[in-house]
């Protein structure tokens, strides 16, 4: 009736040129373009799937545990995404297309994470 799927991984966020005011180099062909930009977080990922393949309906969930988090500036303002040991969740629900794009209908929410704008006088 579905199946499960579970992934672990790591991510890393980056703050790319376009935000600090440079030309955006970003590919979506090229992965290794987006890292032109600052890491700014960088989180262990544990990713489950459930799809009940009779209907095509799914259900996700992402665990991210930061593991590093760094300050970075916009517009001279100050902020940390998270801090080093924090976990915060996002959950989606959905339901597979039989054309795409897309290839999926999604929906979901995410909690957890203290992300901050930190003020310096």
């Amino acid at each position: 009736m579905g199946e499960l799927a579970i992934a672990h991984s790591l991510i890393t966020v980056w703050i790319n040129s376009a935000v600090l005011g440079l030309q955006p180099r970003g590919d979506f062909n090229n992965a290794d373009t987006f890292r032109a930009g600052k890491p700014v977080q960088t989180c262990t990922l544990r990713h489950q799937v459930v799809i009940d393949t009779s209907t095509g309906y799914f259900t996700a969930s992402f665990e991210m545990t930061i593991t590093s988090a760094s300050v970075f500036a916009v517009n001279g303002a100050s902020y940390l995404l998270g801090r080093t040991g924090e976990v915060y969740h996002w959950n989606v629900y959905g339901k597979l297309t039989a054309q795409g794009p897309p290839a999926a209908n999604i929906a979901g929410f995410a909690s957890g994470s203290r992300a901050a704008m930190i003020v310096t006088d």
